[in-house]
C-alpha cells in the first residue's frame, strides 16, 4: 500500500461519507486542497467516481478472469459460463478502508450520483424525458438566476452537435410538477390488475432466497475444498516415492482451487447483501406509492423520483414552449409569493368605488383618461394575471398592451396594487395567478 495515495483516497471518501458531498463536489474538493491524482493531474467527477468504485477500494482484492467485469474487464466465456482461458483468480489486497465503510460508500454513491448538476438539486426526469432529436433531458442549473431546469442531450452531448437538437429548455419546477400530476392520477385510477404491475421485482431484480441458497452451496463447496487440501497435505507427506515438484504442483492447484472458492463465496455474500439491501429499499418505495396514491403527505422530489423510476416514466414533448424574454413580472411575482388571489374582472357598478380608492391614494391625478379608459386598463391586467398569457397576447379590447404594462408596474412601484387587490378581492370570485405555459403538451407513457 501506497500510504501517501491511500491518505488521498480515505480523505475523498471521508468527503462522501462523513460531509455528504456528491462526488462532482468532491472531487473539486480535493482539487482545492492540492490533493491530485497519482499523476499528478486534477480530480473530475469521472476520474474519482471510478477510483472509488474499483474492487480493489470496495472488496480489497483484484480479480482475473473475472466474469462478472464490465466491458473490456469482462473475461469471455465458455458455453457453461466458466471462464474461457481459466478459472478466475482473485488476489486479496490489503483494505484502504473497512469493509462497512466500504458497502455506506457504495451506497452514498449509488444514492447521490456524480454528475456535476447535483449540488444544484435532485432531477427526478433526467433521463426520462426524450427530445425530437432522440436524445434524453439531462438536469441543469443555471447559476444566474438559480433556476433548475431540463435540457436535452442532444444539443450538447459531445458529438460536435451532429444531431442539430432545436430542442427547448423545460423549467424543472413546471415540468416536473406536470409529470407528477399525471403520475398520481394513474396511481389513483388505475385498476387492481395495472396495480399489480407495479411491483418492486422490476426495478430490484433477483430473487434473495435463490442467492441465499447460493451462499450456502458455495460454502459447502468451500469446506470441502479446505478439507480435500488438508487430507492431501497428509497423503503426499506419506507417500515418499512421489517426485517433491509434483506434490508441490498438487499444493498449488489444491491452494488456488481453496482462494478461488473463498472469492467466489465473498462475491456471492457481496450480491446477497445488495439484494437485501435493494429489497428493503422495494419495500419503501411501495411505501411511497401507497403514499402518492392516498395524498397523506406531499412526496420530496427525491421519492418522487424514486416513484417515477418504479413506473418506467417515460415523457415526449409535443410542440412549442414560448420563452419568457425580459426580467420576470413583479406582480406575478408578488402574487404567487404571497398567495394572494387575482380579482375578477371590475364591472361599471363597482367602478366608482375603485376610482375613489385611487383619488385617495394618489394626491394628484396620476389616472387621466386617454383613448382607453383605466377600468379597462385594470381589467386587461387582471385578465393577463388569471390567464397566464403573454403581454403580446393580450386581447385588443383591453388596448395597447404596453400601456397596460405600464399602467400595472407603476401602480405596483408606488405601492397601489395591493391595496387595489385587497378591495377587488372583498366580492370574492379571486383565483390564483397563472403563468404562461413554460412546458409544451407531454405524452407520458409507462413502462407497463
Amino acid at each position: 500500500m501506497d500510504e501517501t495515495e491511500a491518505a488521498v483516497v480515505r480523505k475523498a471518501v471521508s468527503l462522501v461519507l462523513d460531509e455528504d458531498k456528491n462526488i462532482s463536489a468532491a472531487a473539486r474538493e480535493l482539487n482545492a486542497l492540492g490533493l491530485m491524482t497519482r499523476s499528478g493531474r486534477p480530480w473530475t467527477a469521472a476520474n474519482l467516481h471510478r477510483r472509488l468504485k474499483s474492487p480493489s477500494l470496495l472488496r480489497g482484492e483484484i480479480v482475473f478472469r473475472n466474469p462478472e467485469g464490465s466491458g473490456r474487464n469482462r473475461t469471455r466465456l465458455d458455453e457453461e459460463g466458466h471462464p474461457l482461458h481459466g478459472n478466475s483468480v482473485t488476489v486479496p489486497l490489503p483494505r484502504i478502508i473497512s469493509a462497512d465503510r466500504a458497502g455506506a460508500l457504495d451506497d452514498a454513491m449509488a444514492r447521490n450520483g456524480h454528475h456535476a448538476h447535483a449540488v444544484a438539486g435532485v432531477y427526478p426526469l433526467t433521463g426520462r424525458i426524450v427530445g425530437r432529436c432522440g436524445h434524453h433531458y439531462v438536469g441543469a442549473y443555471r447559476n444566474a438566476d438559480a433556476t433548475r431546469y431540463y435540457r436535452c442531450g442532444g444539443g450538447n452531448n459531445g458529438k460536435r452537435r451532429e444531431s442539430r437538437c432545436r430542442d427547448p429548455h423545460l423549467a424543472a419546477l413546471d415540468v416536473e410538477a406536470a409529470v407528477w400530476r399525471e403520475v398520481v392520477v394513474f396511481l389513483v385510477e388505475s385498476t387492481q390488475a395495472e396495480q399489480a404491475t407495479i411491483a418492486p421485482a422490476g426495478l430490484f431484480p433477483g430473487d434473495v432466497g435463490k442467492q441465499r441458497q447460493r451462499v450456502a452451496d458455495i460454502e459447502v463447496d468451500l469446506q470441502e475444498k479446505e478439507g480435500a487440501a488438508g487430507r492431501a497435505v497428509v497423503d503426499l507427506a506419506r507417500n515418499a516415492g512421489l517426485d517433491q515438484a509434483v506434490k508441490d504442483a498438487a499444493m498449488r492447484q489444491l491452494d488456488e482451487d481453496v482462494r478461488n472458492a473463498r472469492g467466489l463465496l465473498m462475491r456471492a455474500r457481496e450480491v446477497l447483501a445488495a439484494q437485501t439491501r435493494g429489497e428493503e429499499k422495494s419495500e419503501k418505495i411501495m411505501d411511497l406509492v401507497a403514499i402518492a396514491r392516498t395524498g397523506s403527505r406531499e412526496l420530496t422530489l427525491t421519492e418522487t423520483g424514486e416513484v417515477i423510476r418504479l413506473l418506467g416514466v417515460r415523457v415526449r414533448p409535443l410542440g412549442e414552449v414560448r420563452k419568457r424574454s425580459g426580467v420576470k413580472c413583479k406582480v406575478t411575482e408578488w402574487h404567487e409569493r404571497t398567495g394572494v388571489l387575482v380579482p375578477e374582472e371590475v364591472p361599471d357598478s363597482r367602478w366608482p368605488a375603485v376610482e375613489e380608492l385611487m383619488t385617495s391614494f394618489f394626491r394628484r391625478r396620476q389616472f387621466a383618461r386617454g383613448v382607453v379608459d383605466i377600468r379597462t386598463q385594470v381589467n386587461g391586467i387582471l385578465h393577463r394575471l388569471r390567464t397566464g398569457c403573454l403581454w403580446d397576447e393580450l386581447p385588443e379590447r383591453y388596448g395597447a398592451w404596453a400601456l397596460v404594462k405600464d399602467r400595472q408596474n407603476t401602480w405596483f412601484k408606488k405601492g397601489f396594487w395591493p391595496l387595489l387587490v385587497d378591495h377587488l378581492n372583498l366580492a370574492g370570485g379571486g383565483t390564483r395567478v397563472r403563468r404562461e405555459r413554460q412546458v409544451p403538451p407531454l405524452d407520458i407513457t409507462w413502462r407497463n
